[in-house]
């Protein structure tokens, strides 16, 4: 469970997003909780 924060913007002829993530776990079995911190990079392109 976290919060998130995405962007989309055109970069050149080329639509970008990035996100941010970050994730804690609430409640584990036998394992030490741990936290996540991930970022994505996303460029779409069509394809002909």
């Amino acid at each position: 469970m976290g919060p998130n924060a995405s962007i989309f913007a055109l970069i050149g002829p080329l639509p970008v997003e990035c996100e941010v993530q970050y994730r804690l776990p609430l409640m584990g079995t036998l394992e030490n909780a741990t936290s996540i911190l991930s970022l994505q990079l996303k460029v779409f392109a069509k394809v002909y």
